[in-house]
């Protein structure tokens, strides 16, 4: 961050970073970066509660990033 905001270069942030930051789009037309996640689970393993409670965090979390990121919040 600190390169960038002295000239030093160009950075690809997320605008919820961005933004805050004081730092603007140069380049709006260029294509968002939306990376595809996966979770792998053992079978055996998906229905266990614990673990069925971290896909729903990380699955909410992973959600409300996207919605940042692409400017919809």
């Amino acid at each position: 961050m600190a390169a960038v905001r002295s000239g030093l270069g160009l950075a690809v942030l997320p605008r919820f970073v961005a933004e805050p930051a004081g730092l603007v789009a140069l380049l709006p037309e260029a294509p968002r970066l939306m990376p595809e996640l996966w979770m792998l689970v053992h079978e055996q393993a998906a229905a266990v509660p614990r673990v069925r409670s971290v896909k729903d965090a990380l699955t909410a979390a992973l959600a409300d990033f996207r919605a940042r990121s692409s400017g919809a919040v």
